[in-house]
Parts: structure tokens; sequence; C-alpha cells
């Protein structure tokens, strides 16, 4: 009844993979605010940093409030390091972390939200650590249960810091996945999201100033599939796409022109 996170390795092998444990959530069913048998809101993926070490991105597990706490690693983002697998919070404040990118100088959190409070979340190298995106004091959504405190819309007004796009009532996303690339012919950065209940993909423009830090992003255009989108991967100029509902692989031809 008290789920977590592990992290196995292998050596590339295409005969057999022989997977050993690197790293296991530390146990904190005692002290979790809220047990859910079904352990929602349990999204969670690893990157790199700037610092070429292991971060986890990891749900609340449907706590609510230990996103804010430091009585254990829920709704937080984790730098593991690779030599002796000490662990350090880097971002808190998140309730389903589906996805996890570095880009840059930027690394870029997918947060899956309540009814309409989806997330794309981001930490600068130079932000002071760890930086709180407010769950669950703070969402653009509404909570999907009654809660015994307020919350508002808004982020900054409460000290947290503001997604860099969010759901809306006739827009909730729900991320699954998130990438970038650069255009030769226009200059410029674009993200793009992946996402299982609009089913389809997103596209935004990556703006920055003359110092060349992020400004915001601007929302482009969607692109519609009859599948949900589970995962995708951008490999030189294919990009390939998990889908479900139903299962399916698809590879598009992608030109970053």
């Amino acid at each position: 009844d008290c789920n977590g996170f592990i992290i196995v390795r292998s050596k590339i092998n295409f005969e057999k993979m022989n997977f050993e444990l690197f790293y296991e959530q530390p146990n904190d069913c005692d002290s979790r605010s809220y047990l859910d048998g079904n352990d929602w809101h349990a999204g969670g993926a690893i990157s790199a940093n700037w610092n070429n070490e292991l971060i986890l991105s990891i749900g609340d597990f449907s706590t609510l409030k230990d996103a804010q706490e430091n009585k254990n690693l829920l709704g937080k983002v984790i730098e593991i390091s690779k030599s002796n697998k000490n662990t350090s919070s880097i971002a808190l404040g998140l309730r389903n972390p589906s996805s996890l990118i570095l880009y840059k100088d930027d690394i870029f959190i997918t947060d899956i939200g309540p009814k309409s409070g989806d997330e794309i979340n981001h930490i600068n190298k130079n932000d002071k650590l760890p930086v709180n995106f407010g769950w669950p004091y703070s969402t653009y959504g509404e909570h999907d249960f009654e809660v015994d405190f307020s919350y508002s819309k808004s982020h900054k007004d409460k000290g947290y810091k503001e997604p860099l796009a969010y759901g809306t009532q006739n827009l909730s996303f729900t991320p699954s996945n998130i990438i970038f690339f650069e255009s030769k012919k226009t200059q410029s950065e674009y993200l793009m999201l992946s996402t299982l209940k609009e089913r389809g993909l997103f596209l935004f423009k990556v703006n920055r100033d003359e110092n060349k830090k992020l400004i915001n992003i601007e929302f482009l255009e969607k692109i519609l599939f009859k599948n949900r989108i589970r995962d995708m991967k951008l490999v030189e100029n294919k990009l390939f796409l998990i889908m479900e509902d139903p299962v399916e692989l698809s590879v598009i031809n992608f030109s970053q022109n």
C-alpha cells in the first residue's frame, strides 16, 4: 500500500540486458501525510543536469502537502550523485511531474495538474535552489477533492515560481514528454510537447532576451492524432511517437529547417 521509485541500469546489450539496482527511493511510508492505495500522481522521469549528475522527478503520490515538506522526497526533483548516490533537492512543489529534460542552461519539467492545472515549469542554472513551484497551495486548476487549506491561482503572489505555460478549462493537455529543437531557417528555438488527453503535439516558440536568458514560451499550434502519445524521441530527422489507445509506434520524418 505504499509505492516508490527505483532506478536500475544495465550495459547496452542487444542479446540480453542485465539490470542492477542503482537507486531506491527511501521508505517514507510512515511519514506520508496520506496513503492512497492507488498511489496516483506517481509521475517521474530521469535526466542529467549541468553537472552531468542524474536528476529524478518524483510525484506527490496523492499526499498533497508533502510536496512542500522536507520529511520525504515526494513532489520533488532531486539530484543523485553518480559517485556516492547522495541526494539533494533542486525543486519542490510538484504534483505529477511526467517528464524532465535539460536544454542548455534550463531544466524543463512538465507537471500533470488537477482539472486543467497542467504546467510546464523550468529551472535556470542560476536560480537559487531548490526552486518552489507551489503545489498544492498554488495551481491554475482546481483540486480534485475538497481540501482543508486555501490555495490561489497566482504562484508569484505566494512566493513561488510561475509556470511557463499552464492549462485552462478549455485546454487540458496532460503532458507526457517534451523535446527541444532549433530551426536553421528561422534561427529560433522550439519546444514540442506530447500529450495524453489532447492526443496531440503542441508546438511552442522559445523567447530569450539579449543575454540569452529565457523570457517565456509562445504557443504556436497543435497537431492532433487519434491516439494518446505516451512518449516521444527525436533522433536526427525522425520523430518517434510511442502511442496508446491503441498501442502503436509511429515514425514521422521531421525537418528541423
